[in-house]
């Protein structure tokens, strides 16, 4: 009776452990999934913040390009080859 009663009590005790285990393993692959979706979003901030200052560095540089242009552009006789030209320049630095 004694031993019956204590193999019933382990064969509890192995369920509880069980399920404790896979608690554990489920637990352990959300951490996984959420460390990826963490490193995920690090690198596309990361991302976000190069481009950022990619992008301030060409707007500063394209400044330079067009207010030079404008500059020229006064200095340029009225309605030649090179007035026209440093229009489209002007031009294209306005679309970039």
């Amino acid at each position: 009776m004694r031993i019956r009663e204590r193999t019933r009590e382990l064969e509890q005790m192995n369920v509880r452990l069980t399920q404790e285990l896979e608690r554990r393993k489920q637990l352990e692959a959300e951490r996984s999934e959420l460390m990826r979706n963490l490193q995920q979003a690090q690198k596309m901030e990361a991302i976000g913040t190069l481009a950022g200052g990619i992008a301030h560095d060409f707007n500063n540089i394209l400044s330079a390009v067009m207010g030079f242009t404008e500059l020229s552009l006064l200095d340029a006789p009225k309605g030649s080859k090179l007035e026209a030209h440093l229009k489209q320049v002007l031009a294209a630095g306005l679309r970039a």
